[in-house]
């Protein structure tokens, strides 16, 4: 596999990115209208594709570890530096703690979690659970 060059994003680099912002924004805006709409037969895919885009984010991370971090294209005071390492963090933190959370406020608040039909983890609708309020939490 190619790796990034201090010129070149590599292929591997680039589709990653593109593939993890693609269904992060997507999922993202079809989270929003299901809450606003209350539009439940669209769970069962936000989640399935949730927890798919999981194993596209792991890879991403891992590759973004192997290669380093993108070096500066131009001469940037320190201050603007120290920041775009703490949003490039943030960023890459939050594609990974996204779906985690999507999985955990699922799982923990009862309703079980299938992907694409196949159950990971049975739901659990007890309303006496304590753990249903974390769940609603998350």
């Amino acid at each position: 596999m190619q790796t990034d060059t201090y010129n070149q994003l590599s292929r591997t680099t680039v589709v990653l990115h593109w593939l993890v912002s693609l269904f992060i924004v997507i999922l993202l805006a079809v989270g929003i209208y299901m809450a606003e709409t209350e539009t439940r037969s669209l769970y069962p895919l936000h989640k399935s594709f949730g927890v798919l885009i999981l194993f596209l984010v792991i890879p991403r991370i891992w590759w973004r570890m192997k290669n380093g971090w993108p070096v500066p294209v131009g001469q940037y005071p320190m201050h603007q530096q120290l920041l775009a390492k703490v949003t490039h963090w943030v960023l890459l933190l939050g594609t990974l703690l996204m779906p985690i959370s999507g999985i955990l406020m699922s799982v923990i608040g009862g309703k079980g979690l299938a992907v694409f039909g196949l159950t990971l983890a049975a739901a659990n609708p007890d309303p006496a659970d304590p753990t249903k309020t974390l769940g609603d939490f998350l």
